[in-house]
């Protein structure tokens, strides 16, 4: 605003629902704009739709605003980089013409690891002022969006495991039965072995209320930061003072 009040309004609530409401029935139809669609509307899969998805599609807006800009003053105008190249930033490719769900399998990639997740960072746009904070803020959302090994391996990551599960296996048939190779024994072990489909998003719709805490309380902080360079360049009329905090923060 004129007077340095930074101000927001919530739109869209025809489209909001009740999570507490929903069933895992997969929805016949998406809304939204694609390249912010969170992975688990973009499969039509059956997971449990929670305010992760919201905090997953926040990424997205927030890497998106770093790439191209936070307005029509800092909209990135350069087609070439340093070297000549032409700019073909990877977070088009969470958008570019095809099925959904390649889309979908886009973000798996880039969220599953922080390395991968660099790659869409480190090309966000360097003309836009304290991009070293938001790559920053990027940074620490994944992580407490998608590392979560701390409640187990399997609420980690975004891609789907395969894993053995011994629950229903009965050990004692081919073990118990007489004149049997060790060959034959270990081909009757594996049949006998039953596998379990992990999907990470999932199973971290189980843990939805820890993981967003993490998620808000990360926004808090830098929301706090933000607050502090603003009260500081309101003060000193935006002097280069102000601007070293900022590159310190």
């Amino acid at each position: 605003m004129m007077d340095g009040a930074v101000k927001g309004m919530l739109i869209d609530y025809d489209h909001a629902i009740n999570l507490d409401s929903q069933s895992r029935t997969v929805r016949s139809e998406r809304s939204g704009t694609l390249q912010f669609l969170p992975i688990n509307d973009l499969e039509g899969n059956n997971n449990t739709r929670t305010v992760l998805d919201d905090c997953e599609a926040l990424i997205y807006v927030l890497a998106w605003l770093g790439t191209f800009g936070f307005s029509t003053e800092t909209l990135c105008t350069k087609e070439v980089d340093y070297w000549g190249e032409e700019i073909k930033p990877l977070i088009c490719e969470w958008h570019m013409p095809g099925p959904y769900v390649t889309i979908a399998k886009k973000k798996r990639t880039y969220l599953n690891c922080s390395d991968g997740f660099s790659d869409i960072v480190r090309h966000l746009n360097p003309d836009i002022k304290d991009i070293n904070m938001l790559q920053c803020l990027l940074h620490d959302l994944r992580a407490a969006l998608v590392d979560n090994a701390e409640f187990g391996p399997e609420f980690a990551g975004t891609f789907v495991k395969t894993v053995y599960d011994n629950t229903n296996d009965d050990l004692s048939v081919p073990v118990s039965r007489p004149g049997l190779t060790s060959f034959e024994r270990h081909v009757l072990l594996l049949k006998n072995h039953t596998y379990q489909r992990i999907d990470p998003i999932e199973k971290r719709a189980e843990k939805a209320s820890e993981i967003s805490k993490k998620f808000v309380d990360i926004l808090d902080k830098y929301a706090d930061d933000c607050r502090g360079i603003l009260d500081d360049q309101s003060r000193t009329g935006g002097s280069s003072e102000a601007s070293e905090q900022s590159d310190d923060v």
